[in-house]
């Protein structure tokens, strides 16, 4: 049982202050890491782990570090020896979540755009669901932030950002800081796929587009602020 003990302090260690996300008998439960302690592991593991989910940046990713450090590479390769699937639950894109977990991505479940996008193992990418938004809705936020002065618009396909670029800066950071596909569009209007995910980039802060957006939008879908 060495193997799962280290999975036990690790997990305990990497994310005290996050969730996990297990299928046991067939039902979805969500625990914190730090009832699994509490839990019967020696006997029955086998059966009542499958998945562990875990976000990212906070949480598998502490103290402003950018990628998953070897020791939580390592954990996660031996996860399926146990049966167990690991789930990286992020905002990010699908292309970004696969570089930061470059030698595992073909084995691992990918939760992408904030819940709206998940991939399957393997490679080519396999999409398991997708979240769509309405088209006319989408359209009418769009527009809505467009007319914010200052403020971007990042559009999120399945694996695509589709920008509507103010300024080079704003292009040149979801480009090459972020790393996302991207394609530049003269309109909203000219989106080729499915809304997933519409996202308002502010540079004064997200905090000050609350009163902005949320009056009108608040109600009509689901905001949040990171």
């Amino acid at each position: 049982m060495l193997f799962y003990q280290s999975v036990i302090r690790i997990l305990n260690r990497r994310y005290r202050s996050g969730e996990a996300l297990f299928k046991r008998h067939g039902r979805k439960n969500l625990v914190t890491v730090s009832e699994i302690t509490l839990m019967r592991w020696q006997n029955s593991i086998h059966f009542m782990i499958k998945y562990i989910a875990s976000d990212l940046d906070g949480t598998l990713l502490q103290n402003e570090a950018q990628k998953p450090d070897n020791e939580t590479l390592e954990l996660i390769r031996r996860l399926p020896e146990a049966g167990i699937h690991f789930i990286a639950a992020s905002g990010r894109q699908y292309r970004s979540l696969r570089h930061l977990f470059a030698p595992l991505a073909d084995r691992m479940y990918f939760l992408c755009e904030n819940g709206a996008v998940v991939y399957m193992p393997g490679e080519p990418p396999k999409l398991l669901s997708k979240t769509v938004i309405d088209r006319a809705l989408s359209l009418e936020l769009c527009r809505d932030i467009l007319e914010i002065p200052g403020c971007e618009l990042l559009i999120s396909g399945a694996n695509m950002s589709y920008l509507c670029p103010k300024t080079e800066s704003y292009l040149d950071h979801i480009r090459y800081f972020v790393g996302n596909n991207v394609t530049v569009l003269d309109s909203p209007q000219e989106m080729p796929e499915d809304f997933v995910k519409i996202s308002a980039y502010y540079l004064p802060g997200a905090e000050q587009l609350e009163p902005m957006l949320v009056p009108k939008w608040g109600k009509r879908l689901g905001a949040a602020i990171a």
